[in-house]
């Protein structure tokens, strides 16, 4: 791990082996810390499947090449910036909500005019949240999962070719050969 840090320069990320019999490895980032996880049905699998030891050590690496490429491409931010749009928008959706709904409770007391005022504000408000939804679901989660689904195969080979620059081709097929039996 520490060769793989040296060769991306990435003193900081962290490596964690998740206790799990899949056969998996994965970058996890935020703006402030960077790790990647392994977990023990992929180090079983590379080790019952590698035909020494130091195959072993090199497929492993290639592996992990592979999802330090994931952290210094910073792939990790159409999903954080998705997660923070869902937050600002259910913070705006809140503020609006009791914005709203406070100033429709007062001016329905108001006078006879004031329950037609209030049920003109309500729509508005009822408007403006359907919009911010209807913006969310279509516009921002559409262009995402269009991205998602024909940008992510690009990234994957990126990653792989990434790990294979640094660490060698053959390893990075090896690698690959061993967990998909291709």
């Amino acid at each position: 791990f520490n060769q793989v840090k040296d060769k991306f320069a990435q003193r900081s990320v962290k490596l964690y082996v998740k206790n799990s019999d899949e056969i998996n490895a994965y970058a996890v980032s935020s703006l402030g810390s960077k790790a990647i996880i392994i977990t023990r049905g992929l180090i079983d699998h590379y080790l019952k499947n590698s035909q020494d030891s130091k195959s072993f050590l090199n497929s492993i690496r290639s592996i992990i090449g592979h999802e330090m490429s994931h952290l210094i491409n910073k792939d990790f931010l159409p999903t954080f910036l998705i997660i923070v749009n869902q937050k600002i928008t259910n913070f705006i959706s809140k503020i609006l909500h009791f914005i709203f709904y406070n100033i429709v409770k007062y001016i329905r007391f108001l006078s006879f005019e004031g329950g037609y005022l209030s049920m003109f504000i309500l729509n508005i408000y009822r408007s403006l949240n359907f919009l911010i939804t209807f913006f969310n679901r279509f516009v921002v989660y559409g262009v995402y999962n269009f991205l998602r689904r024909f940008v992510s195969r690009s990234i994957e080979y990126r990653c792989d070719n990434q790990s294979a620059r640094a660490f060698g081709g053959s390893n990075m097929a090896v690698a690959h050969h061993i967990v998909t039996g291709k």
